[in-house]
Parts: C-alpha cells; sequence; structure tokens
C-alpha cells in the first residue's frame, strides 16, 4: 500500500527528543524561562515534519544544544541570582569574560538552515526514487556542507562537540567525513 513503518532508531530518537523536549518545557515554565520553554515544544513536535532518521537526530541535537544554552542564559542572559533570590555578581577579582550570546538573528539562521537541510533530504529522496543518482549525490552534498556550516558555528559559540566526533577528511569514519 505504499506505508512503511519508522525504523526502530528512528523511533528511539523520537522518544529520546521529545522527552528531552518535555523536561526543556518543564523546566522553562518552572524557572520562568521563555527560551527553554518553546524550545522544549519544538522538541516534542519537530518529529511530526521529518521523516529520516539522520535529520531526525541533526536537528533533535541542534535543539538540544539551543535548550541547554537557553537554559544556562547563555542565549538569553540575566544577572544572576542567589538562592534568596537576591541579585549577586562576582567581586572584582572574581570577574571572567562573559560566554559568547547567541542572537535571535543567530537563532533564525540556524531554523532556516535546518529548514533548508530537511528540503534537501526531500530532494534527494525524490530523486533517489527517479533513479537520478548523480542528482541526489550533489543534493546531498550540499546537505552535508549545510550541516557542517551549521554545526560549526554551534562550536563557535560553545556547544561542546559530541563523543566520537572527528574532523572532517580525518581517518575516522564519523558522521561528516569527506570519505
Amino acid at each position: 500500500m505504499g506505508f512503511t513503518l519508522p525504523s526502530t532508531a528512528y523511533l528511539i530518537g523520537v522518544v529520546i527528543f521529545g522527552i528531552a523536549g518535555f523536561v526543556a518545557y518543564w523546566y522553562g515554565k518552572k524557572k520562568s524561562l521563555p527560551a527553554p520553554k518553546w524550545i522544549g515544544i519544538a522538541l516534542m513536535l519537530y518529529p511530526y515534519a521529518i521523516s529520516t532518521t539522520w535529520l531526525l537526530y541533526v536537528v533533535g541535537a541542534g535543539l538540544c544544544v539551543g535548550a541547554y544554552l537557553s537554559a544556562r542564559r547563555v542565549i538569553s542572559p540575566e544577572r544572576p541570582r542567589s538562592r534568596s533570590g537576591l541579585f549577586v555578581g562576582p567581586h572584582r577579582h572574581q570577574m571572567q569574560p562573559t560566554p559568547p550570546v547567541v542572537t535571535t538573528e543567530q537563532l533564525t539562521q540556524w531554523a532556516e538552515s535546518l529548514l533548508h537541510i530537511n528540503h534537501l533530504n526531500t530532494l534527494v529522496q525524490r530523486e533517489i526514487a527517479a533513479k537520478s543518482l548523480t542528482s541526489a549525490a550533489d543534493l546531498s552534498e550540499r546537505a552535508r556542507k549545510r550541516v557542517w556550516t551549521l554545526l560549526n558555528e554551534m562550536f563557535a559559540v560553545g556547544a561542546a562537540k559530541p563523543e566520537g566526533y572527528s574532523e572532517p577528511g580525518t581517518a575516522s569514519k564519523d558522521i561528516g567525513d569527506d570519505a
């Protein structure tokens, strides 16, 4: 009939990112932080718009990084508070450089990149179905470059490199290698 069930990896990703979204939403609501709350909603809903497993994990990881950074107030910084709720600040000898701030414009660009990657994935699937493998390979390469650009931008603002990460062209055969 043309209907296929999603893979086990896809279903596991949906559950994991759904739970992460619920936690981010709950935390944002509890702490009155709008960014983690809305990112949590996005984490719970975006799997309905993405049909491929690898893209599910890329988008989910990006949203989880955004939720983490916003919860740590890197995205929306605020003056620190003590447990009693009073504002506190470091003494002059304890001053440290402020972490990089991700702007709304940067987040919007990242969201547009994720949508573009999703669109490229759809086009790749259509080209493969039409047995146009050269065109599919070209589209896949465009998506890969867009993913690496987005990933490096996230690293530039403080995202931690995941376990098993390797730069393109290294001996490891992880996601994103040129080989």
